[in-house]
């Protein structure tokens, strides 16, 4: 008698047990969603058991997460339960920097489907994409390049391949850029320089940033509002 009433209080407890974590209790009550713009997260969550109301044990937040993952739009996710009711998910989304082949594409060189390119500078670049990604180092150089550069510089600039490396048209000015390599400071380097105004037609060449340098041998001053620089207009007298 001893042994069966152990055997069934121990019965009751696992029974008791399962019955709390699929009780109302511990379901589902909360879904917080943070970061989400432009991926399609709750679909994934139901496919995975996660939606309000299902029990909080049974529901899949390892195969969400790694579903969500596979968005273009995702840079990284965490799917996660908070004890006893309440499923957090935060998304941190990629966002276009550039456009190259009329698509954005995020600074990881990942192409972002039926993203929005008013406004973009443009990669003029060509390359092959691997799982919806471009990986060439000159790509990736260029959009870090972009995405660093000033926005008031940015909206309207070209970075390009050469045989001699990488060079962009940014305020008007040719920049020489050189290999993929620092491109962060090259782009916080540019704009105090074109702040300065150096003369139209200069070439800026920071292939080392902390060296730039300004070639203005055949540039043409900007001349002032409503005068002239031809030198055959000028009043000698």
């Amino acid at each position: 008698m001893r042994r069966a009433t152990v055997v069934i209080g121990f019965a009751a407890v696992i029974a008791g047990v399962v019955y709390l974590f699929h009780s109302p209790l511990l379901s589902v009550r909360t879904l917080g969603v943070t970061g989400a713009v432009n991926a399609a997260v709750e679909p994934i969550l139901e496919r995975h058991g996660i939606a309000e109301g299902a029990p909080l044990i049974w529901t899949d937040v390892d195969g969400a997460s790694a579903a969500i993952a596979e968005d273009p739009w995702v840079e990284s996710v965490t799917v996660q339960r908070d004890w006893p009711t309440t499923v957090e998910v935060s998304v941190v989304e990629r966002w276009p920097v550039a456009v190259m082949g009329g698509a954005g594409v995020a600074v990881d060189g990942m192409i972002l489907p039926e993203s929005s390119t008013r406004g973009l500078p443009l990669l003029a670049m060509e390359g092959a994409a691997v799982e919806g990604r471009y990986p060439q180092q000159d790509i990736i150089g260029g959009l870090r390049f972009l995405a660093t550069l000033r926005p008031d510089l940015a909206g309207e600039a070209t970075v390009a391949s050469t045989p001699d490396g990488l060079i962009a048209v940014v305020g008007g000015y040719t920049v020489r850029l050189g290999r993929p390599v620092d491109m962060e400071e090259k782009a916080r380097a540019l704009g105090p320089i074109i702040d300065e105004a150096p003369p139209q037609g200069s070439e800026i060449t920071l292939v080392a940033p902390a060296r730039p340098s300004v070639s203005s041998s055949d540039a043409v001053p900007p001349a002032p509002p409503g005068e002239t620089t031809d030198p055959e207009a000028v009043d000698e007298g």
